[in-house]
């Protein structure tokens, strides 16, 4: 790893790309960009046309596969998209843009002469069996859930729309890892990531910073039923059947004794309690579920929106933190930013290596840390003492302030020495 004096800083000479079995360097610029809500990782390069001291200029086509590496970690690997040359007399210049062999599960269709439907199968054997043809692999990192006594394709619809629909009926995640493999997973668990991020201060690598705080999608309530309907019961409209065994009316269908009969049917809500006003939302799930899986998915929605309304992204430099690991998409880093009155620990929801002219930067997208989780988190420590953060981001703190002004991350359950409290 080279390195300038700079704390974090690294030499834009880290960054390869190997295209055709041939090392190219000497960008002008570069940006590399991965992230958990991306299916596909993607690379935009500029470069000269010519190598320093050669006279043939560099022969890079569309379709060519390409690996790039960071300081030698191959960070993505995929295919050429798109090569633009510009020049004139004194000046040639390559812009190259690729993406992430799971592209092609973006761009191409599900199924071609195979079936389209499959019964009693799980989500990760359906994915497989998807992404085989494409030479992808898939790795389950959590629990998929129960099987699927249906998996459909829609005639013409494209694999990851297949994929990402049938994700959200069990409230995972479908991401690539960069190298061509399409992760099942879960908020968090990329582990811990490359280091702290903050504003000012001895220890302070925040560059720049920006955010998005939007609370249009986000909603009182979110209802999530199903498509089907049940058997029978004696009653007055449709019942909650989520608990099988104590059925609740939750739409009247007439008054009086000769009323229709009720209709079972799952379904499962969710509330935001941020959100003050009347705003509710239905989903009709896509396909025949339970009570409980419906119940997830509701209170999935409500976490996902609330985690996607407040996003900012910093720009810290060089590539890697102050552990000397590479910035990494779904892994957990603790935030101290006085001006948006953050200091808990973040998700970091995506991450942009670049080259630039100020050298090497990265911008690091990150949300609060249930943005993405499956179900609530329990409330046995409401009261404790545990303050909630203020500001833009809400959420718990994790981490106490030190003698020198740093912020330390506690591990769970863990309390700040005498004299230090939790901020």
């Amino acid at each position: 790893m080279s390195e300038t004096t700079r704390r974090g800083f690294t030499s834009a000479a880290g960054l390869e790309v190997v295209i055709a079995d041939r090392i190219h360097r000497g960008w002008r610029e570069a940006s590399i960009e991965v992230g958990i809500e991306a299916v596909a990782g993607k690379m935009e390069l500029k470069l000269a046309e010519r190598w320093a001291g050669e006279d043939k200029p560099r022969l890079i086509l569309p379709g060519q596969a390409f690996k790039a590496t960071l300081d030698g970690e191959i960070v993505i690997e995929g295919f050429i998209e798109a090569v633009d040359p510009e020049y004139d007399e004194t000046d040639h210049v390559l812009t190259i843009t690729g993406r992430e062999r799971t592209q092609d599960l973006v761009d191409c269709a599900a199924v071609l002469d195979g079936p389209h439907e499959w019964k009693n199968i799980k989500l990760d054997e359906a994915c497989r069996r998807i992404c085989a043809p494409y030479g992808i692999l898939v790795e389950a990192q959590c629990d998929v859930g129960a099987v699927f006594p249906r998996f459909s394709i829609e005639p013409g619809e494209a694999a990851w729309d297949t994929i990402e629909r049938h994700c959200r009926q069990r409230a995972v995640l479908a991401t690539g890892n960069g190298r061509g493999t399409l992760l099942i997973t879960r908020s968090g668990l990329g582990g811990t990531g490359a280091g702290p991020i903050q504003l000012g201060g001895p220890e302070g690598n925040i560059r720049k910073a920006k955010g998005v705080f939007d609370w249009s999608q986000r909603h009182h309530l979110v209802v999530v039923r199903g498509q089907a309907q049940g058997g029978k019961v004696d009653g007055e409209g449709l019942y909650d059947v989520t608990n099988e065994r104590k059925p609740v009316l939750v739409e009247r269908h007439g008054t009086g004794p000769k009323a229709a009969q009720g209709t079972l049917r799952g379904q499962g809500r969710a509330r935001d309690a941020e959100i003050g006003r009347y705003r509710p939302k239905v989903i009709i799930a896509e396909t025949q579920g339970g009570g409980a899986s419906f119940q997830e998915r509701a209170e999935w929605d409500v976490r996902v929106a609330a985690g996607r309304s407040r996003r900012p992204t910093y720009t810290v430099p060089g590539w890697r933190g102050s552990t000397g690991a590479l910035w990494r998409p779904n892994t957990m880093v603790p935030v101290a930013d006085a001006y948006l009155d953050v200091r808990e620990e973040l998700l970091v929801a995506g991450v942009k290596w670049a080259v630039t002219q100020d050298g090497s930067l990265t911008e690091l997208q990150v949300t609060r840390k249930d943005a993405f989780a499956r179900i609530a988190e329990p409330a046995s420590n409401q009261g404790q003492g545990k303050k909630k953060g203020g500001g833009l981001m809400g959420g718990e703190g994790d981490f106490y302030e030190d003698d020198r002004g740093r912020f330390v991350r506690l591990k769970p359950g863990e309390q700040p020495p005498p004299g230090r409290s939790k901020p």
